[in-house]
């Protein structure tokens, strides 16, 4: 790739296409092969906010 130039856009679109298809199938396949434990479901490390990330992002940034 040349400085500058973009690659078509079917290039990209294709490219990214793809991508979301491969990285879709290998987890399908991935549980399909080995299915997930139904006993698993209340794990205690899954319980938790959406914002815990933002929490732990915020509190890194003011120890900085």
């Amino acid at each position: 790739m040349t400085t500058g130039h973009i690659p078509p856009a079917n290039f990209i679109l294709v490219t990214m296409g793809s991508t979301a298809i491969l990285l879709v199938g290998w987890r399908a396949l991935l549980f399909t092969i080995f299915p997930t434990d139904k006993g698993k479901k209340n794990d205690v490390y899954k319980r938790g906010s959406p914002f815990e990330l933002f929490e732990l992002l915020t509190s890194l940034v003011r120890r900085w």
